[in-house]
């Protein structure tokens, strides 16, 4: 419930055209007054111009964002914090670019928290790996490669956190 709540609040402020930051600032302040002490959530915003691959973003307590091509990976961080307790400034947020072929991917903590029968997490690490072995393929295919390794890591039956992945990518020429 409240991570539709959010998603509705959001809304209006995504109109607006404010950089991310701001509108985390702003989510944050309208968010506050329907979360139950002790609740809370996280966010990434990110704004990708189709045309020149420019990004901006920001994050609040939420994964990085990883962008994956032949260069290596790099992250697009997010700050510490927490959305919906009223303390997120404003000042957040950065930018970066996308070069023709690499792909942004953007997930959520579940995916990284997987635990295998031993209580071993998945990881970024093992994450990174995997997408940079996988760059340049098609969104479907780095999305199917991902669902394979969690899939294998993972216990079966086990309850897990939810794992939701965003595949961006910029097209080659």
């Amino acid at each position: 419930m409240l991570s539709g709540m959010v998603k509705a609040l959001a809304a209006p402020l995504s109109i607006a055209v404010m950089e991310p930051g701001e509108l985390l600032a702003g989510l944050d302040l309208n968010a506050e007054q329907f979360f139950p002490e002790g609740y809370f959530c996280t966010g990434f915003y990110l704004i990708a111009d189709e045309e020149t691959g420019l990004i901006r973003f920001a994050g609040v307590g939420h994964p990085p964002a990883i962008v994956v091509g032949p260069n290596g990976p790099r992250a697009l961080n997010s700050n510490p914090g927490m959305l919906g307790i009223g303390m997120v400034d404003g000042t957040a947020g950065d930018s970066d670019r996308l070069a023709p072929g690499e792909s942004l991917i953007m997930y959520t903590d579940g995916l990284t928290d997987a635990m295998d029968p031993d209580d071993v997490l998945f990881g970024e690490a093992r994450l990174t790996t995997i997408l940079q072995a996988h760059h340049g393929a098609d969104p479907t295919e780095i999305l199917n490669h991902v669902d394979e390794a969690v899939t294998k890591h993972t216990s079966p039956g086990r309850a897990a956190d939810d794992i939701n992945i965003i595949v961006l990518q910029y097209p080659v020429g």
